[in-house]
């Protein structure tokens, strides 16, 4: 957490939202720096702006899924698909295509609105041949609603714990 509070010294570089986005879209990828911590570091800096981070975040996280499936269904999806194939059985295959040809999108979207790790989730969808568009849009709106509630809750953080601190100050002096 110190790490994640030297980096937030940055925050008014014009370089730092760039950088941002990077990370939290390579997290994508693979799992550098979950984006949950990032943003409660810049919203306890940043409180005021809860929404907008929310927005940014959710669009950042977004670009890294769509750039995912890009990549893996353009670069290497039938690599990847025969190296999950010795592990995964073709059932276990039909019936995730199965899972977003039913649900569609909106399975997607409600995945990405939960706790889960996204990176397992966009590699299924990949492989369940979900449009980048589809999965831009899924993703964007499900980690849209999860950080509005995180960033609103974060944004009021800052003063319940410096409230919490000081009646334990008092009482201490007082007991």
């Amino acid at each position: 957490m110190k790490r994640l509070t030297k980096f937030t010294k940055f925050i008014d570089r014009p370089w730092f939202y760039p950088l941002l986005l990077i990370i939290v879209a390579a997290d994508c990828f693979f799992i550098l720096i979950p984006a949950d911590p990032i943003m409660f570091s810049i919203i306890w800096v940043r409180a005021k702006q809860w929404i907008p981070l929310a927005l940014f975040f959710a669009f950042a996280t977004a670009v890294g899924a769509a750039s995912f499936d890009f990549a893996f269904t353009h670069l290497g999806l039938q690599i990847l698909e025969l190296k999950v194939k010795g592990i995964i059985s073709p059932d276990a295959f039909a019936k995730t295509q199965a899972f977003f040809d039913h649900y569609g999108t909106w399975a997607l979207a409600g995945a990405a609105f939960g706790p889960f790790p996204i990176q397992p989730l966009i590699l299924i969808a990949s492989i369940a041949h979900v449009s980048v568009g589809a999965m831009f849009v899924s993703i964007f709106l499900g980690r849209f609603g999860k950080n509005l509630i995180l960033c609103g809750i974060g944004s009021y953080a800052p003063e319940t714990f410096k409230k919490i601190i000081s009646e334990k100050s008092t009482r201490q002096k007082k007991g």
